[in-house]
């Protein structure tokens, strides 16, 4: 039996994604992301609603989360950009501690976003 094979879907017919940097300015670091991570998704489904937060495809990359500099990068499509910048703006606390959520800067590409925005702060002028 032949198993059916699906052809690659067309590059102008892919989602558009873009990569969100963000930052978190808090009198405390936090130690684990899953608490960072659970704020971000309840407060943007809350702002969004159920349909634009599927629309807007967030997807959280926990692997780029960087404890020292509490930053963080959020894929989304890019129709729906500045609306995860709004829903970020609400953010008034995680776990009960008051924090700020501050956009760093959005990128077209993962490697690109995590070379200027998190890794710039720490190795100033190495690639």
């Amino acid at each position: 039996m032949q198993r059916a094979t699906h052809k690659p879907v067309i590059p102008s017919l892919r989602e558009k994604k873009r990569y969100l940097v963000y930052e978190i300015i808090s009198k405390r670091k936090f130690n684990t992301y899953q608490q960072v991570a659970d704020t971000i998704n309840y407060t943007s489904l809350q702002f969004l609603g159920e349909l634009g937060y599927g629309n807007a495809g967030m997807m959280l990359i926990h692997d780029q989360w960087d404890y020292e500099t509490q930053r963080g990068i959020i894929r989304v499509s890019h129709l729906y950009v500045n609306h995860m910048r709004s829903a970020l703006m609400l953010i008034k606390g995680v776990n009960n501690e008051e924090v700020i959520f501050r956009t760093v800067g959005i990128s077209g590409a993962l490697k690109k976003a995590r070379r200027k925005f998190i890794c710039s702060s720490i190795k100033r002028g190495v690639n």
